[in-house]
């Protein structure tokens, strides 16, 4: 064989070895992501998502708690509107007394422009 062919050669094994390390690092590294590393302090994938899910779980919860409580202040709400009755007599009486309000407004500041 000639010495070229072999060095050929033991540059692609070489750049085999060097791919196959790199790719056992990252496999390394995905296998420690998804078990947890407590020396880097890598909390697994499995056990974050028992938390995601509890979490989600406790909000929904809560969620609901809050609904029915709405709910029944706004019923309570609700049930406590009740319809003022005027008669015939004290409404035309409010409006009266409105309108002389507003004349006696108009009158108070006209004499007030005309003594600025």
């Amino acid at each position: 064989m000639p010495t070229g062919v072999n060095q050929t050669l033991d540059e692609r094994l070489d750049r085999h070895e060097v791919a196959l390390n790199q790719m056992q690092r990252t496999l390394a590294r995905v296998v420690a992501l998804m078990d947890g590393d407590p020396s880097y302090r890598i909390v697994g994938v499995p056990d974050q998502l028992a938390a995601y899910i509890k979490a989600n779980e406790d909000w929904k919860a809560a969620t609901e708690r809050r609904i029915m409580t709405n709910e029944d202040r706004l019923s309570g709400l609700e049930d406590g509107n009740r319809a003022i009755v005027l008669s015939r007599t004290a409404a035309i009486a409010l409006v009266i007394i409105g309108s002389l309000c507003l004349v006696v407004a108009f009158l108070l500041l006209t004499w007030l422009q005309r003594a600025g």
